[in-house]
């Protein structure tokens, strides 16, 4: 298992992103730090 630390980071696009649906503007994500399974 690997640690992911805390964090943050934009998702979704820009307001004036070509092509951009409603459902799909920019937010900001905050993420608890984790465990994952390094390999399979």
């Amino acid at each position: 298992m690997v640690v992911v630390p805390a964090g943050s980071f934009e998702m979704g696009s820009a307001d004036d992103e070509p092509d951009r649906d409603d459902d799909e503007g920019l937010h900001l994500v905050q993420l608890d730090a984790f465990a994952i399974g390094k390999y399979e």
